[in-house]
């Protein structure tokens, strides 16, 4: 699963990345490249805790957040 995503314009493996496309890469790839990437909604939303997943679900209004699971919970809010 894609973990960042392009803020610029890169190259990878002599093929153009655009600004948007997720990439996988390992952290200290992500480190390099500095601003260049950002982690995806999910990345980010996968850090934190299931308590935190429904509060932001809560907030939300997802239905049935309560009793979903915490993959569950990060793929409902994405698509919010």
């Amino acid at each position: 699963m894609p973990k960042y995503v392009a803020n610029e314009i890169l190259s990878h493996n002599g093929a153009p990345v655009h600004i948007g496309e997720k990439l996988i890469l390992t952290e200290k790839q992500a480190e390099a490249l500095g601003d260049k990437v950002s982690p995806t909604p999910e990345a980010v939303l996968e850090q934190k805790t299931v308590a935190e997943l429904k509060e932001l679900a809560k907030e939300k209004e997802v239905e049935g957040y309560s009793e979903m699971k915490k993959a569950e919970l990060v793929y409902a809010l994405v698509k919010e």
